[in-house]
């Protein structure tokens, strides 16, 4: 939330709205009904401290589940540095971190498409969390067209539509 508001402010609005929430009183919405469909990740947790509030949790997802609190690895382009998908595996690590907008920018989603998915483009085939590029919006709104439907965004390289 604080992306959009800082969004908000950056282009000079007293509020600013995404489909969920209304940031400028930060209340849910209410979104129209449609036919439910099965979430494609769970939560368990296991225990709380009562003193600091740390939890030990599991977060259940389609590509296995991930026991929280956890480290983990970034691949900011799908490419870890400093050791290799299999050496990571062997870790036991259940999920990695991508960026949104750099798999964006490159390698594309052309690419992205015709290898199928990030999953196959990096050989990894537990799961993977990809940020909102909520960052970039608001440090890159030169190259950014901000709409109730998103954000489209400008190549910082030659200025093609990402």
């Amino acid at each position: 939330m604080l992306c959009h508001r800082l969004l908000a402010r950056r282009l000079g609005k007293t509020s600013y709205s995404t489909p969920s929430i209304s940031i400028a009183t930060m209340s849910t919405t209410t979104t129209p009904a449609h036919k439910s469909m099965p979430s494609a990740l769970t939560f368990d947790r296991h225990a709380k401290c009562s003193t600091t509030k740390a939890r030990a949790s599991t977060l259940h997802l389609p590509h296995g589940s991930v026991p929280l609190p956890i480290f983990m690895p970034v691949a900011t382009q799908a490419s870890l540095k400093g050791l290799t998908y299999d050496q990571l595996r062997e870790t036991g690590c259940m999920l990695c971190l991508n960026n949104t907008y750099h798999l964006g920018l490159k390698p594309g989603q052309a690419v992205l498409d015709a290898v199928g998915g990030a999953h196959k483009l990096q050989g990894w085939d537990r799961n993977l969390l990809t940020d909102s590029g909520g960052f970039q919006m608001v440090s890159l709104l030169e190259l950014a067209t901000v709409t109730e439907e998103g954000v489209r965004f400008l190549s910082p390289h030659d200025g093609s539509p990402m």
